[in-house]
C-alpha cells in the first residue's frame, strides 16, 4: 500500500506523520498535480487490466494506493484559482467513479456535508457520521430517514472520535475511533516510513 495525501491547512494535519506518505500535496497547485498523476495511473491500470480481470490484484509492483484528502472543502468548494478548481473537481469525480476497481482509493474528511460544498457527494461509497450539528446533517450523511436510528447530532461533545456508520446490510453502527497522539505517529512513521524504499510516486511503469 501506498499513502498520498492532500492537507491544504500547510500540512499541519500529515507532517507529524509524512515519512509515511509517498507524496503530500499541501498547495492547491501541488493537490491539482497529485490528482492528475493518479488519474493518468487510473488510466494505466484500467487498460492493462480491460480483457483480463474485472479486479485489480495488490501487488508490491502494482500496490493499493489510498489518498487521504484533510478537509475536502478546500478542494471543492474554496479553491482560489477556477481552472485549478475545475481540473481538481474533473480529476477527483473520475478516481471516485472508477478507482477502487484498480486499487485507487479515497478518503476525505470534511465538516460541511452540504452539496454546494460537495457536488459530489454521492460518488463517496462509505460514509461515516461523526458529531454534527443538526438532523438534516445527519441525512446529508447518512441518508434520509437515519437521524433516530443514528443520532452523529446528539454526541456529546466529550466523546471525540465517536460516530455512526450504516453497515452492508443496512444496520446502524456506533463505532469509537482510538486516538493517536503525535509520539505514537512519530513512531510508528520512524518504523515503517518510505523513505527507504524504492518507490518514486504513483506512475508505474
Amino acid at each position: 500500500m501506498r499513502l498520498f495525501a492532500v492537507d491544504l491547512k500547510y500540512g499541519i494535519e500529515v507532517s507529524v506523520g509524512s515519512a509515511l506518505f509517498t507524496e503530500v500535496a499541501t498547495t492547491e497547485a501541488e493537490a491539482a498535480r497529485l490528482l492528475a498523476k493518479l488519474e493518468e495511473l487510473l488510466d494505466s491500470r484500467g487498460r492493462r487490466m480491460a480483457g483480463r480481470a474485472r479486479s485489480h490484484a495488490l501487488s508490491t509492483a502494482e500496490p493499493l494506493m489510498v489518498l487521504l484528502i484533510d478537509e475536502l472543502a478546500g478542494l471543492t468548494a474554496y479553491m482560489t484559482d477556477a481552472a485549478s478548481k475545475k481540473q481538481v473537481a474533473a480529476s477527483l469525480s473520475r478516481i471516485l467513479t472508477k478507482g477502487r476497481a484498480v486499487g485507487i482509493v479515497v478518503a476525505a474528511f470534511m465538516q460541511d456535508p452540504r452539496k454546494e460544498i460537495l457536488p459530489m457527494r454521492g460518488l463517496f461509497t462509505q460514509t461515516v457520521a461523526l458529531r454534527l450539528r443538526s438532523r438534516d446533517e445527519v441525512a446529508m450523511v447518512l441518508g434520509d430517514g437515519l437521524a433516530d436510528a443514528a443520532p452523529a447530532h446528539r454526541i456529546d461533545a466529550n466523546e471525540p472520535g465517536t460516530g455512526y456508520v450504516i453497515d452492508e446490510d443496512g444496520s446502524t453502527v456506533r463505532v469509537r475511533a482510538d486516538y493517536w497522539p503525535d509520539s505514537l505517529i512519530r513512531s510508528v512513521a520512524n518504523e515503517y516510513g518510505v523513505a527507504t524504499q524504492s518507490y518514486q510516486g504513483p506512475a508505474e511503469n
